[in-house]
């Protein structure tokens, strides 16, 4: 039997390339499926470094757009309540006018349930959250920034709430001889006009004139201070002796008096000129009474809410008594007897107090804390307004009510909205986080597809160009099938 050389016959080589092709092909289809080079990292090769660059850098991006959506919301809550909180404001300044009485006194009896329930709103905005995560405390995030309402007028739990704290207030500033810490009297021919004591309470000796001029006045000196009118003659009727003073809460008043006539506010020239200072520190008296229970007594309640609701950087106090009639000092308030209406972060700097990184070179701030002055403020008078009242038949009610009146006007004036810390300067610099915010996102998002670009030519393949290969491929393939079919069949036998 004779031998035949097969390596004359090229099925086995045919075969093998076809296989390859086969193998090929399936890869095709892969890549047509998946739009991927390759099925996995490893058979990038040398480009595997620059991909995984590519990815964890978009990953970041991807992160920082996470940040920034959730930043955007709560500056976006923030922004609507601080809204709210400027509304309530301007409600607030509409509340009380000096001589808004209403028809048959309404006003009176109304105001102070109305800035209850404004109070009770404007507390209830501060406690705000999202997500669980408290908007108005700063970066004291998990728990409520401010106490209720109620209990910040009332108390709680054996604690002095702000009514407590202002009757206090009140006692010390009036003092025992309910001439608000003042004593008038007469000397022969001279009245003298003293502070009881170097303390904060009361009213403070400022100014003292006569009109028509007078000799014989001796202005406000020393600590604690006096002042003096000194009567060697008597003086003309209709002489006015007026003094200036100011009150607990950085306003100012005065109280005159008017030589001659027996109506209120005047005294009687006496038969001899002691008979006239006698008479003179009399009226003083009885002026500085008047105008302790009403003046004083509502800058007292302001005074007493600068004390409890403290601001940034400051301490609650209290009175340091009892007695308070008599009380010299303040004397910080405790947790154990005094309700503390502000809970969350005291920072200098609330913007800062709440950071977010939402670039690798970008940190925006954008925390808020509810004592800050334009709210803290609000807050103020606005239990001051809750916590006054105005019975019929109380002498003082008008007066007390137009005292407060002029003061809430002076809070909520929309000059203060220039002031730092104001709910305007609030919402722009919030806003301009939110700004600063979207400016970077939308370059993030720039960068992001220049990114993906660039891993889809490391990555990807165009499907065009998968289908054309596959089609010459097919082509080929076919052909390869054909031809080693033929050759397949060819034999000596048949050859001959």
């Amino acid at each position: 039997m004779s031998v035949i050389d097969n390596r004359y016959y090229p099925i086995q080589s045919s075969t093998r390339l076809m296989t390859s092709m086969r193998t090929q092909f399936d890869t095709l289809q892969q890549q047509l499926a998946t739009g991927e080079k390759h099925a996995s990292l490893a058979e990038l090769g040398s480009e595997r470094y620059f991909d995984l660059t590519i990815r964890a850098r978009m990953a970041r991006i991807e992160g920082y757009g996470n940040t920034m959506t959730a930043v955007s919301l709560r500056i976006d809550a923030m922004a609507s309540s601080l809204s709210r909180l400027d509304a309530i404001a301007g409600e607030t300044r509409g509340l009380m006018n000096v001589g808004g009485y209403g028809q048959g006194n309404i006003n009176l009896a109304t105001a102070p349930s109305q800035a209850a329930a404004r109070l009770d709103e404007v507390m209830n905005l501060l406690n705000g959250e999202m997500a669980g995560r408290y908007l108005f405390g700063g970066n004291a995030v998990d728990g409520k920034p401010v106490t209720s309402a109620s209990a910040v007028l009332d108390g709680e739990a054996g604690k002095a709430g702000f009514r407590i704290v202002a009757a206090e207030r009140k006692l010390a500033d009036l003092g025992a001889g309910g001439m608000g810490r003042l004593t008038a009297t007469a000397s022969g021919t001279s009245v003298t006009v003293a502070e009881d004591g170097a303390h904060p309470f009361g009213f403070k000796l400022a100014t003292l004139n006569a009109s028509p001029a007078q000799a014989g006045l001796t202005q406000p000196t020393g600590d604690p201070a006096s002042l003096g009118i000194s009567l060697a003659t008597q003086p003309p009727s209709g002489t006015r002796y007026t003094i200036g003073l100011d009150l607990p809460d950085g306003t100012k008043t005065e109280v005159s008096v008017t030589a001659g006539g027996t109506g209120a506010g005047s005294f009687a020239i006496g038969a001899t000129p002691a008979d006239t200072a006698a008479n003179l520190a009399a009226a003083i008296g009885t002026a500085l009474s008047g105008a302790a229970t009403r003046e004083l007594a509502v800058a007292s309640s302001f005074a007493a809410a600068e004390m409890f609701f403290a601001g940034q950087g400051e301490t609650q106090m209290r009175i340091d008594g009892p007695p308070f009639e008599t009380a010299t000092a303040l004397r910080p308030a405790t947790t154990g007897d005094t309700v503390q209406w502000y809970r969350g972060q005291d920072s200098a700097d609330a913007r800062s107090s709440v950071s977010a990184k939402i670039d690798d070179a970008a940190t925006v701030g954008y925390g808020v804390q509810a004592n800050e002055a334009g709210i803290t403020r609000l807050v103020r008078t606005l239990a001051v307004m809750a916590s006054e009242t105005y019975p019929e038949g109380d002498a003082t009610s008008r007066d007390r009510f137009d005292a407060v009146a002029r003061r809430q006007l002076s809070q909520m004036a929309e000059t203060t909205a220039n002031a730092p810390g104001s709910l305007q300067s609030i919402t722009v610099e919030i806003s301009l986080a939110k700004t600063r915010i979207e400016r970077v996102s939308g370059q993030q998002k720039a960068y992001s597809e220049q990114l993906e670009s660039l891993r889809a030519g490391i990555e990807g393949i165009a499907p065009e160009q998968v289908a054309a290969e596959i089609l010459a491929l097919k082509t080929r393939l076919e052909a390869s099938y054909q031809t080693t079919a033929l050759v397949s069949q060819l034999s000596l036998v048949n050859y001959l």
